[in-house]
């Protein structure tokens, strides 16, 4: 039934006589609170324990984001897990009452943090790693970015936003690797013209073994029989509309009864192109 401002005396009590060597306090402090000896001991080492914490270094301050900070790291979360388009990582944070919601100031942090990344990935103290180059161009909009990355842990080596995606683009593109450390064991990338020259050009990968990436060869023959399909889809089209205009048209009895006919197997024509068009982006796709 003792408070916890009574423990604390009897705790600070004790610790004050053993540091001063007041012999007998131990016994009185006992008497006096008609507790055992064992108790207030324990409590003197419940205190001792906590004295450290309660009186020592003061640790330091966990940092606490401030809401300029948290707005940022929600627009770099939703840009680079998210894929979040400007547009709606705008309207996603102005919905959290996030500041630098604005479509404006997201492209423009977003510009800056990206200015401030270097462009190729350097090992460290100079060592040369020896791996894989998974190589092909993207786009933002019309305008071409090389990427080299290595397809084991997809880590960027190298990105840029180039003029152009000529040969000397590419060959300097591997050479700046090189000059990071970064050694090719072989080279998987697609048929792309200027890639394809790059590598040939480039000194460092001469001897480098070039595996065509065969998802790109099997897309590209799939993606002409896409095109082929599509053509003669929207060509039946056409036809069945022509065929429709003429039946119309007709005055005749016998003229009607003809074009009839002649719209009737153009529209077949036309769903089955349209079916055989659709059935095959459908399987390409899965």
């Amino acid at each position: 039934d003792l408070t916890s401002e009574i423990r604390l005396a009897i705790a600070n009590a004790v610790l004050f006589a053993q540091l001063f060597g007041e012999w007998g306090a131990i016994t009185a402090l006992a008497q006096q609170y008609d507790v055992s000896r064992t108790f207030v001991y324990s409590l003197a080492s419940t205190l001792r324990e906590a004295a450290p914490m309660l009186f020592g270094e003061t640790a330091r301050c966990t940092h606490v984001p401030s809401i300029h900070e948290l707005s940022i790291q929600m627009m770099l979360s939703l840009r680079l897990e998210g894929r979040s388009s400007n547009g709606a990582i705008s309207t996603i944070m102005g919905r959290l009452g996030l500041k630098l919601s604005s479509a404006g100031s997201i492209s423009q942090i977003l510009s800056r943090i990206g200015a401030l990344l270097p462009m190729t990935l350097s090992t460290e103290d100079g060592i040369i790693r020896y791996l894989v180059f998974t190589s092909d161009e993207i786009f933002s909009k019309t305008i071409p970015i090389l990427v080299t990355v290595d397809p084991i842990s997809s880590a960027i080596l190298r990105i840029e936003l180039a003029d152009s995606r000529k040969a000397e683009d590419w060959r300097k593109h591997f050479e700046c690797l090189y000059d990071n450390g970064w050694e090719a064991l072989y080279l998987v990338t697609d048929e792309g013209t200027g890639l394809c020259a790059g590598h040939a050009e480039t000194e460092a990968l001469s001897e480098v073994l070039r595996q065509t990436d065969t998802y790109h060869a099997i897309a590209h023959q799939l993606g002409k029989w896409i095109n082929r399909l599509e053509a003669t889809a929207y060509k039946a089209i056409g036809t069945e509309h022509k065929c429709e205009r003429k039946r119309d048209a007709a005055k005749s009895d016998r003229v009607q009864a003809k074009c009839r006919e002649a719209y009737e197997r153009a529209a077949i024509a036309a769903a089955e192109a349209i079916q055989l068009y659709e059935d095959f982006c459908y399987s390409v796709s899965v």
